[in-house]
């Protein structure tokens, strides 16, 4: 075999054990970050209703709490990206136009980087929908952002391009992780330091980081990668020392229009209205009950979806909205959801997730679900989300 052929062949392997070391991590990572956007969400609501008290009995310790809030933010925003090593198969991404998120993300990088940084948009024109999370994308475009402004400590020029692409019969059997078709490049370059043929085999890996600890969790790279395989798509590198650093992601060409809008708004009730919480953690929905009630709702909470099915059955006339949780053993909120929407089809549903994913649209219809609320869930966002759908039951 030629060295052309064995260096090709070293890649394929490479490429392979990348991919499964991918997997693994994936799978660890949606497990722990699930329990801990949980914990998470217990850590803001009582944060919130100590908030809220020593505003009038303490409130030198408003300033305190506030820092606990912003933290637990902090920690929100990490677990949305180690979720993201987690590829559930129910996911189904939606289709979106990327110029749209892309655009959206670079002005709001012209407003938080440095100075020195002189960012660059070049799109090529009309670009098709892609396959893909708008959220997803947004949090990938930030991260490479993020890390090619600290390859560039002195300055310098990061560009972000988007383009039309298709991946080849030759291009898929250098990346056959991905089919032959058509799609759209999203590159992120920079001219900073760039990588040696060390730190570039590396840079991929989760929690790799060349950067000082305060700087960064080293998974920006890691999580792009992930964001992109779950869409279909790949992702690759290429950086030489003093040239800089190119990170170009693709995503597959979709005809599907359907998307699912995960939001979280913000309100206050008009009326007492009888509000059903179903979730398996105690702490929760103890956090629920308070919650509701500070709101003006009536409110009765069940740690076992079949005990609040019974309930249902036996009083459901009385129940005005139902917030459940998404994952509980033995039967998830939408499976839940479906029971109640047999009984009232009329009830509006609100579930509350913990993952970072897309639902299928049509089993949110069939189930009555009005709106996917993420966790952890501030009090502002959970009042508007009761309200709007009461409102337009």
């Amino acid at each position: 075999m030629s060295d052309d052929g064995s260096e090709a062949a070293r890649d394929h392997a490479e490429q392979r054990r990348q991919s499964q070391k991918m997997e693994a991590m994936g799978r660890l990572a949606g497990g722990i970050a699930h329990d801990f956007n949980n914990i998470l969400g217990m850590i803001v609501g009582f944060t919130e209703l100590a908030r809220s008290s020593a505003r009038d009995r303490a409130p030198g310790m408003v300033s305190d709490l506030d820092e606990v809030l912003r933290a637990a933010e902090r920690g929100k925003d990490l677990v949305e990206r180690i979720l993201r090593f987690s590829r559930p198969g129910q996911v189904v991404p939606e289709a979106i136009h990327l110029d749209t998120v892309v655009t959206d993300a670079v002005r709001l990088l012209r407003a938080t980087i440095p100075a020195s940084i002189d960012i660059r948009l070049r799109n090529e024109g009309y670009l098709p929908p892609v396959v893909g999370n708008a959220t997803g994308v947004h949090h990938l475009l930030m991260n490479l952002a993020n890390n090619a402004v600290h390859a560039m400590p002195e300055g310098g020029v990061l560009e972000v391009a988007l383009e039309p692409f298709v991946a080849d019969d030759a291009f898929v059997s250098a990346h056959p992780e991905i089919q032959e078709g058509s799609f759209v490049l999203l590159s992120i370059r920079d001219d900073g330091h760039g990588m040696d043929a060390t730190t570039r085999q590396r840079a991929i890996d989760p929690f790799f980081t060349t950067k000082s600890a305060e700087r960064g969790t080293g998974l920006g790279l890691s999580m792009a990668l992930g964001v992109v395989r779950e869409q279909g798509g790949t992702m690759w590198l290429d950086s030489e020392p003093g040239l800089g650093t190119t990170v170009c992601c693709l995503f597959p060409v979709s005809d599907d229009q359907s998307a699912l809008r995960i939001d979280l708004p913000g309100a206050a009730p008009e009326s007492r209205k009888m509000v059903m919480l179903v979730d398996d953690e105690p702490s929760l929905i103890r956090l629920g009950e308070r919650r509701m009630q500070d709101l003006g709702y009536d409110v009765c909470g069940f740690t076992e979806p079949h005990v609040a099915l019974e309930m249902f059955r036996e009083r459901g006339s009385r129940i005005d909205l139902v917030i459940t949780d998404y994952s509980m053993p033995r039967m998830n909120g939408i499976e839940l959801a479906r029971e109640f929407h047999r009984q009232r089809p009329e009830m509006p549903i609100l579930l509350l997730t913990g993952y970072v994913e897309d639902f299928p649209l049509s089993a949110l219809e069939a189930s009555g679900i009005r709106r996917v609320l993420m966790k952890p869930i501030t009090v502002a966002a959970l009042a508007d989300a009761v309200q709007g759908a009461l409102v337009h039951r």
